[in-house]
């Protein structure tokens, strides 16, 4: 996603929290189905822990894109609880998410 994508996402203002990840979306017809990660140094201090983050968060995505709206751009922006964790609960935890923000195809 482009960085003018993650500023159409972020003025949106659209989220949804979970215990690893806050996805905030923006809904719109002509929607590309764009997708972003971000961590931020504040909340997950070490470049290891924040790269682990990045790649549990696009695996999550990866595991359940085929369940998402299509209309949908979404960013995942990690959170604290999200160290330590492994894949599967990332993707348990962004797929509760999803369903309570009406983004999986579903709901």
């Amino acid at each position: 996603m482009k960085s003018d994508g993650y500023k159409d996402v972020f003025s949106e203002r659209k989220s949804c929290v979970g215990q690893t990840v806050i996805v905030k979306f923006r809904i719109r017809p002509e929607a590309t189905g764009c997708f972003g990660v971000t961590t931020a140094k504040r909340f997950i201090p070490t470049a290891v822990d924040r790269s682990r983050a990045r790649r549990l968060m696009r695996e999550a995505f990866r595991m359940c894109r085929a369940n998402l709206r299509n209309d949908a751009d979404l960013v995942l922006v990690a959170r604290p609880g999200i160290v330590g964790k492994d894949a599967e609960s990332v993707r348990a935890d962004f797929e509760k998410v999803c369903r309570r923000a009406k983004l999986w195809a579903g709901s």
